[in-house]
C-alpha cells in the first residue's frame, strides 16, 4: 500500500534535522537548564542541523539520533512514520511516500527501524532523543538512498479556548553507500538575465547524471575580448543538493569586478564541478556589445526597413500625383 504526502516547498526548507549518533539511547525526556529555556525557541524543533551519512562497506547498522525539544507550553504526544523521499520539481519540492516495499533503486524507509516504537510523548520544556536505525544489508545497493522521518504532534494551544494543534515536522536524511557509489553532475542549460548589457544574474539547470547526490560548485565569469574579468559570481553558495536523476535550477548573482567598455566583444563562462571533484568543466557563450552587437543590428535593420517603406511610399504617391495631373 502507498499513500504519498506532497509537499511542493519542503526542499530543505524544513526545520527537521538528522545527525549520526555514538550510541543508541531510549526514549528519554531531559528537563531544560534554565539557559536553554531562556534561548531555545517557542514551540517544538528538532536539531542540530541536516547532514549526510556515508555507509562504509565494513559497516552493517548504523544509529541516528533526532532531538526534539518542547517549549510549547503543553506536553506534547507524537506518532513516527519512516518514509522514502525524491525530488519533485527543479525547485527544491520532494514528495514523500508511505510504503511497505522500495519503490525505486534510491528506497531507504524499507531498512529504517525504530528501536523504541513510533510513538513518543514529550513533556513541556524537556528534550527528547529519537533512535533509528539504518541497516546496511547486502539488498541496499551501492549509491544515493533517501528516506524521511515524520513527527505527527498532538498539542493543546496556549489560548483561553484550547484549540487543539496538529503539527508535521520532517528530518530528511541522505544516504551515500560506498562500493559502487558514482556521482555525477551535469549542467543542461545556462541563461543570463539580459545580453543587451553585462548580465547581472545567470539562471542554470544542473542534472545529477550519478547514482548519488551530489552538491554543485564553481564560478561564472564574464571577460572581455582581452581576457579582462568583468565580473564574477559563485555557483551555489547554500551547498544546495542535487539528487540523482534529478534536475535542480540555481541563479547566481554576479557581481562587478572591473570596469568594461560598453563596446565590443564578451564572453560569459560556467566553470563548474561538484564536492569531491577539482576539475572544473566549463561551457561558454559570446555576446556583443555596442555598434555591432545583435540589438543594435536589429534596432539599425529595422530602422532601414521603416526607412524604405517610407520613401517607396513617397515615391508612388508623387508618381500618382504625376500622372493625375498629365491626364
Amino acid at each position: 500500500m502507498v499513500s504519498a504526502l506532497r509537499a511542493t516547498s519542503f526542499a530543505l526548507l524544513v526545520a527537521a534535522v538528522l545527525v549520526l549518533g555514538t550510541a543508541l539511547p531510549v526514549h528519554a525526556a531531559t528537563p531544560l537548564t534554565s539557559q536553554q529555556l531562556a534561548t531555545q525557541p517557542k514551540g517544538i524543533t528538532l536539531s542540530p542541523p541536516l547532514q549526510n551519512l556515508i555507509l562504509g562497506s565494513g559497516l552493517t547498522e548504523a544509529h541516528i539520533n533526532i532531538t526534539l525539544t518542547n517549549k510549547s507550553g503543553k506536553d506534547v504526544a507524537t506518532n513516527i512514520s519512516l518514509v522514502d523521499f525524491q525530488a519533485l520539481d527543479a525547485f527544491g519540492g520532494v514528495t514523500l511516500d508511505q510504503v511497505d516495499t522500495p519503490v525505486t533503486k534510491y528506497s531507504l524507509a524499507h531498512w529504517m527501524s525504530l528501536p523504541n516504537g513510533p510513538s513518543l510523548t514529550i513533556p513541556n520544556n524537556t528534550t527528547a532523543t529519537v533512535p533509528v536505525n539504518i541497516s546496511n544489508t547486502k539488498d541496499l545497493a551501492p549509491g544515493g538512498h533517501y528516506g524521511a522521518v515524520i513527527f505527527s504532534l498532538d498539542t493543546v494551544g496556549s489560548g483561553t479556548n484550547g484549540v487543539s494543534l496538529k503539527q508535521r515536522l520532517v528530518s530528511l536524511l541522505f544516504i551515500d553507500k560506498s562500493g559502487g557509489d558514482v556521482p555525477g553532475l551535469q549542467l543542461d542549460s545556462f541563461t543570463p538575465n539580459t545580453l543587451h548589457t553585462i548580465p547581472q544574474d545567470v539562471t542554470m539547470m544542473f542534472k545529477g547524471t550519478g547514482n548519488v547526490h551530489v552538491v554543485p560548485r564553481g564560478f561564472i565569469t564574464v571577460t572581455d575580448a582581452h581576457d579582462k574579468l568583468i565580473a564574477k559570481g559563485i555557483i551555489n553558495p547554500e551547498s544546495t543538493i542535487v539528487m540523482p536523476g534529478a534536475e535542480r535550477q540555481f541563479v547566481s548573482i554576479l557581481q562587478p569586478v572591473n570596469s568594461a567598455s560598453s563596446t565590443g566583444k564578451f564572453t560569459l563562462t560556467v566553470h563548474y564541478r561538484y564536492d569531491g571533484t577539482e576539475n572544473f568543466a566549463t561551457k561558454s557563450l559570446t555576446f556583443k556589445l555596442g555598434l555591432f552587437s545583435r540589438p543594435t543590428v536589429i534596432i539599425a535593420a529595422a530602422a532601414l526597413v521603416i526607412i524604405v517603406v517610407v520613401v517607396l511610399r513617397f515615391r508612388s504617391r508623387r508618381k500618382h500625383r504625376f500622372y493625375s495631373l498629365k491626364s
